[in-house]
């Protein structure tokens, strides 16, 4: 109730207050080392929500959370507006307690069941890290890195004017020459350019805005605004001069109110 009265911005500060005070999660399973499994920050799950809508819902609109863990990044909305989804058969008992719309156990490494392409208004997701045995062949890409593979997977599951927020390992890699570095990283991103309306891609310092959910491996939140009617287009040229406020700045986001203020423009 209270929440209801505060803006978005003091929800958030409350919510990054939260997390400051919270102690670091060291502790590790054999299932989460094995899954690559770390919660999402609420702080960065809030946001994520705030970009993608979730908080202001339609008549009608469904979510989908494919890797959904504990359900970090279902924070800003409601759960009856989420499906989620979690192959941890631990997570998914705390899944299924929280009343979510609805609760499945697929292998998201996996395409999702016909019935889910171009379903949801919304996907949040922040894949496990990690290496698959089995190269996925996908429009010309053979990809073997398990979170490119699950983006692929998840996106397919939005309309084509949805929104997406992708967390994603390590921060965005560039040449000599301003391109993304060659190799899956740039195959992976030349599609997503390609075939997405990708706004923006932010490099986050995990020391400083993750390492409380037991890990500072660095990351990336890519965003998204819908599906391109005609496939076409590359990954920009990095360019340095860009303040780390602005869209496709490759600076790296050391602190809260910037990663704020840079996903709110």
């Amino acid at each position: 109730h209270q929440a209801n009265k505060l803006s978005t911005e003091e929800i958030y500060e409350h919510i990054t207050d939260l997390y400051r005070q919270q102690p670091t999660l060291s502790y590790r399973t054999s299932l989460s080392v094995l899954h690559q499994q770390y919660s999402t920050s609420i702080p960065l799950g809030y946001l994520c929500g705030l970009y993608t809508g979730v908080n202001k819902p339609n008549n009608g609109d469904v979510y989908f959370e494919p890797t959904a863990g504990n359900g970090a990044l279902t924070v800003a909305g409601k759960c009856e507006n989420f499906d989620v989804n979690e192959i941890d058969k631990l997570r998914l008992k705390n899944l299924l307690a929280q009343g979510y719309r609805n609760v499945t156990s697929m292998d998201a490494s996996e395409p999702f069941p016909v019935e889910y392409k171009n379903k949801y208004d919304a996907v949040v997701c922040n894949p496990p890290f990690g290496t698959n045995d089995v190269v996925m062949q996908y429009k010309g890409l053979g990809i073997k890195k398990l979170e490119y593979i699950i983006a692929i997977n998840s996106l397919e599951t939005m309309k084509h004017n949805g929104k997406a927020a992708v967390i994603m390992g390590s921060h965005m890699g560039y040449d000599s020459e301003g391109r993304v570095s060659k190799g899956q990283q740039r195959e992976f991103f030349t599609f997503l350019f390609t075939f997405y309306n990708v706004e923006d891609i932010i490099n986050i310092d995990s020391s400083k805005l993750y390492a409380r959910q037991g890990t500072s491996w660095d990351i990336k939140l890519i965003l998204i605004n819908g599906r391109k009617e005609k496939p076409q287009g590359y990954p920009p040229l990095e360019n340095k001069e860009l303040a780390v406020t602005e869209p496709m700045s490759s600076k790296v986001v050391q602190d809260w109110h910037t990663l704020y203020k840079r996903i709110m423009r």
